[in-house]
Formats: C-alpha cells, structure tokens, sequence
C-alpha cells in the first residue's frame, strides 16, 4: 500500500515539507524547478 500526503507545510525558501499517513516525513525542494514554464508562477510568494 502506497502511503498517502497529510499535511503540507510550505516554507519561506521554496521548500516544502510533506507528511505520510505512515509516518515519514519528507522535504522536498523546489528551487530546481522554479525556472521550468509550470512552475515558473511560484517564485511570486503572492502567488
């Protein structure tokens, strides 16, 4: 069974920390992606 995203809580850096139903916890770095055309709207923090 795959487990499921809870809470998301999102940081002032672009990061962002996910939380399992299982338990773990990961983060997750979105800088590298905020050039690509879909992503590109996030570097707004008003956004």
């Amino acid at each position: 069974m795959n487990p499921r995203v809870k809470p998301v809580k999102l940081n002032p850096d672009y990061t962002i920390i996910l939380t399992f139903t299982n338990g773990e916890v990961k983060l997750f770095d979105l800088k590298p992606y905020l050039d690509k055309w879909i992503f590109s709207e996030l570097k707004d923090k008003g956004y």
